[in-house]
């Protein structure tokens, strides 16, 4: 499991939500939420839109920074 989709199953993990949950709050099946987690590539607007969901930084779900916190 790359980085990308460790810490995108650990957000949704941390927030006690089931893949379908993030699924129709991001507007994609659970079975792409499954498949991001299991290592396919999500496109950037999909990378974007977690980021957001989650209020980290997409720099953190690429494994750029350890830090989870958007710059201000």
């Amino acid at each position: 499991m790359d980085i990308l989709s460790k810490r995108m199953r650990d957000l949704r993990v941390d927030h006690d939500m089931k893949q379908s949950d993030i699924g129709s709050a991001l507007g994609i099946t659970q079975n792409m939420v499954s498949n991001y987690e299991n290592g396919r590539e999500p496109p950037i607007a999909t990378i974007i839109a977690y980021a957001n969901y989650f209020d980290v930084s997409v720099e953190y779900l690429l494994g750029i920074s350890a830090d989870r916190q958007r710059p201000k």
